[in-house]
């Protein structure tokens, strides 16, 4: 009994959740209903703990220093193109403020 009146308000919350969904989306990949985001998610945290540690224990690590320095190069600048543009009015809110 307990069981059943879980499964019903379970049911019914989804449909009241399912119910306000944007129906602009309802076509768009993995935006049909929950399960195949929940399949795709099983699936990653069964890869990270244990189909990919079984896949790499044999295996010599990546070597991902340059790739990392170049990542974090254009980060940055990256960083500065977006700061930039928005410096002259944060600075003058700056001297307002103080």
């Amino acid at each position: 009994m307990a069981f059943s009146d879980l499964t019903s308000r379970t049911v019914h919350l989804y449909d009241n959740w399912i119910k306000d969904a944007d129906p602009r989306v309802e076509d768009w990949l993995l935006m049909s209903s929950p399960l195949p985001q929940t399949i795709l998610l099983g699936f990653y945290v069964y890869f990270v703990t244990s189909l990919g540690p079984k896949l790499m224990e044999n295996r010599k690590p990546f070597e991902l220093k340059k790739a990392m320095i170049t990542y974090n190069f254009f980060i940055v600048l990256f960083s500065v193109y977006i700061f930039l543009p928005s410096f002259p009015t944060l600075a003058g809110f700056i001297i307002l403020f103080y």
